[in-house]
């Protein structure tokens, strides 16, 4: 029986070494029908050079583009697979998930976008990376309303595999908000169509100094409410305002007296010493 084709799309910018991981996993990764895409943001430091080492293993784009979400949509216009698989550059994906979510798709052929299971290690502050959250997402965390209040675990955006025939229904990435993966999954379930979890582990993510919910870390709060009037209802405005944005901003407001006070920086060396003791405090469940 033909195994359906899936296509892993990655955006990159000048993050070579870590780029070269995540590919270096794919294809350890022995699913015959795979395909792997990367869409370049026209990087400087060797991703050229690295992907022409690949040869015809992968398919690739270098382009100057308008950042990470429009490279992912070069990147799934240049890709071929009937599924698409959601990927970053500093993911290390795990072998089996191509396999796993091909007999998820054949066997439920009305499910559009299909998440799993993944583990977040924590590699900031020059640390060697230590495993931070195991988190566990279940049917209630892929509902509407949890992508936008985020209530409970929501699955990471990079174990999603989802149709292309979605894209004709909801188009493509939006370039207007700085998390638009999260936009795109609302959207989605606005739209009606078919979500499903698994629970098989497809990913290990790893959350560093260059991740982008790290650097655009206000942005990314702030987007939560502008999802919340397109998408959501007044009760989610008043959730999302209340509950997520406003205690957040309060504690990013305190951040600076409290490193002048030499208080904040404890969550250094709290997390130097989990890196030490090569374990997670159990009371920590997100970050």
């Amino acid at each position: 029986m033909p195994k359906l084709t899936i296509s892993a799309v990655i955006p990159t910018k000048n993050r070579v070494s870590l780029l070269k991981r995540t590919l270096d996993a794919l294809l350890q990764d022995d699913y015959p029908c795979k395909e792997i895409v990367v869409s370049d943001d026209a990087s400087t430091d060797g991703t050229r050079e690295l992907l022409e080492s690949y040869g015809a293993a992968i398919r690739w784009v270098s382009e100057p583009n308008r950042g990470e979400y429009d490279s992912r949509n070069r990147g799934m216009a240049l890709a071929t697979g009937e599924i698409i698989r959601y990927l970053s550059d500093d993911d290390v994906p795990v072998a089996g998930a191509f396999a796993c979510a091909a007999s998820y798709f054949e066997a439920h052929p009305e499910i559009d976008l299909l998440f799993g299971q993944g583990d977040l290690y924590y590699a900031r502050y020059g640390l060697e990376p230590v495993l931070f959250e195991r988190r566990a997402c279940t049917a209630q965390s892929i509902t509407l309303r949890n992508f936008i209040r985020q209530a409970v675990p929501t699955p990471f955006s990079e174990t999603a595999f989802f149709r292309r025939r979605l894209l004709d229904r909801v188009g493509e990435f939006r370039l207007d908000y700085p998390g638009a993966d999260m936009e795109f999954w609302a959207r989605i379930a606005k739209a009606g169509l078919q979500i499903a979890i698994t629970q098989q582990k497809f990913v290990d993510r790893y959350l560093s100094d260059l991740s982008v919910q790290v650097r655009q870390e206000r942005a990314m709060l702030l987007q939560g409410l502008r999802l919340a009037r397109e998408h959501g209802t007044v009760s989610d405005l008043l959730y999302v305002t209340f509950v997520k944005v406003l205690p957040a901003l309060a504690v990013m407001g305190a951040r600076k007296p409290l490193h002048l006070l030499g208080i904040y920086r404890t969550k250094r060396r709290v997390m130097q010493r989990m890196h030490e003791q090569k374990r997670v405090a159990p009371d920590r469940q997100s970050f």
